[in-house]
């Protein structure tokens, strides 16, 4: 990357999601290091989580990269990959986190009809949020 940068090549804030896609933590440090425009789009931890990459994740939030996006955006089309349901460990995470949630859109989300196979996947991803709902209105 650093000799494409040194020979003009244009970079944007797209470098850092296939960064996290690839899971590549050194590439992620080089972006941050230089100052390369970051997305606000929270796709990078969609890129992760699809990924099943704590490690990038953890490493995103560690360097400080990338804002979450939209308040829900990043939650809702993390567990919106029902093709491949995003173990639960991911979800609870990114809550943890900080991740912003939109509760009701997400709820209703997972309320709609899913294939059989992950209706059990979406009744344990409701109750996650159930108790992160419970942990936040507690003073």
């Amino acid at each position: 990357m650093a000799w494409l940068r040194q020979r003009g090549c244009p970079w944007g804030c797209n470098a850092y999601s296939a960064a996290a896609k690839a899971g590549c933590e050194a590439a992620l440090e080089w972006l941050v290091e230089q100052g390369c425009p970051m997305e606000e789009s929270g796709q990078p931890y969609i890129k992760a989580c699809r990924n099943g990459d704590m490690a990038t994740l953890r490493c995103l939030r560690r360097l400080g990269v990338v804002p979450w996006g939209p308040v829900g955006r990043v939650f809702v089309r993390v567990a919106m990959a029902v093709i491949d349901p995003v173990p639960l460990r991911q979800l609870r995470w990114l809550l943890q986190q900080g991740c912003p949630l939109d509760y009701k859109a997400t709820e209703q989300w997972l309320a709609a009809p899913l294939g059989v196979q992950h209706q059990q996947w979406a009744r344990e991803t409701l109750r996650l949020l159930a108790e992160h709902r419970q942990q936040q209105q507690q003073p």
